[in-house]
């Protein structure tokens, strides 16, 4: 009887790393995910870099910005020296030719904004404490209820001990976790039949438009009416922005989306591709970032675009199981 592939590889090489291995290999990269952080406080509170990097890197941006909102300035967001100066004034260590541009609505400042009523570096050793929570509390929900208790156990390990969150966002006090678990609470609220309350979630991530563009699309071509109501009541952020910064703070914030646009889709290295996960980055870096590979991944998107609108049509009026 002819033998499997992995049975083959086994054959080869030895047996193959089981749950044991990745849970050895998930606890071995946490601990040394912690003590980055530690050290990173470390030399944070004694007003040095560790590798290079200021404390909080990326977190002195929103703090900075709820900072700006705290002393009644909305303005002072999109006003890039004015709001590097006070990224400069909150992070000493920060180097004079380094700017962070905020690039998120006005609203996305108002959870930073209790944040910036402490001083910076406690301030970060806040939001790392509720980061955290908010990654773990993420994983539970889309983890629960899923195959066997150890299965679930192992997938929360690795995926708490990945290095792009324990590394990059979780020490560079990025967004990105508020966005995750958005997304994972729409799942969950979804395969519950929560329809209203899914797209409600869903709305929480409307502060990154390009992000909800495409289960938008599967709700209307899927007819998903009541997810789709609720996401134009999460949608309200917008609303949020509008009574933050008023008309011209949004104004300015869809100008700044036009740059940021620009450099995404430029065929300088002024962003590292390797981060990003899309297919204009994909094919950039598989092709060389020519006006080609942009037509190619342009083409991908729209064909994947096209199949995945006439699957979401022909179940719209399905059971719940066949359009999960």
């Amino acid at each position: 009887m002819e033998k499997s592939i992995p049975a083959r590889i086994e054959r080869i090489i030895g047996p193959l790393p089981g749950q044991r291995e990745a849970r050895a290999f998930s606890v071995f990269a946490l601990i040394a995910g912690l003590i980055a952080c530690g050290l990173s406080l470390y030399y944070g509170f004694r007003g040095e870099t560790f590798m290079g990097r200021p404390m909080g890197s990326d977190f002195v941006e929103f703090y900075a910005a709820g900072k700006a909102l705290n002393q009644h300035q909305p303005a002072l967001i999109y006003d890039i020296p004015a709001l590097t100066r006070l990224e400069q004034e909150s992070l000493p260590a920060m180097s004079r030719t380094q700017m962070l541009i905020f690039g998120y609505p006005p609203v996305v400042g108002q959870l930073y904004r209790p944040f910036a009523l402490l001083p910076y570096k406690w301030a970060y050793c806040a939001w790392l404490v509720f980061s955290l929570a908010l990654y773990a509390a993420g994983l539970w929900l889309l983890f629960h209820g899923w195959a066997h208790a150890s299965y679930r156990r192992t997938a929360f390990l690795l995926s708490l001990s990945a290095p792009m969150f324990t590394l990059e966002t979780w020490i560079g006090g990025q967004l990105s976790v508020v966005t995750f678990f958005a997304v994972v609470l729409f799942v969950y609220c979804f395969e519950h039949r929560w329809l209203v309350l899914a797209g409600v979630a869903l709305g929480l991530a409307t502060y990154k438009p390009s992000l909800i563009a495409i289960p938008a699309a599967m709700m209307i071509l899927g007819g998903c009416w009541r997810m789709l109501a609720g996401l134009g009541g999460g949608s309200m952020l917008l609303l949020g922005s509008l009574a933050t910064a008023g008309a011209n703070g949004l104004r300015v914030w869809m100008v700044q989306m036009k740059v940021f646009a620009g450099i995404a889709t430029t065929n300088e290295s002024i962003i590292r591709r390797a981060k990003y996960v899309d297919l204009n980055s994909f094919f950039s870096i598989l092709l060389g970032g020519s006006s080609g590979a942009r037509a190619i991944s342009s083409l991908a998107a729209a064909v994947a675009f096209l199949l995945l609108g006439l699957a979401w049509w022909r179940c719209r009026r399905q059971s719940h199981d066949v359009q999960r």
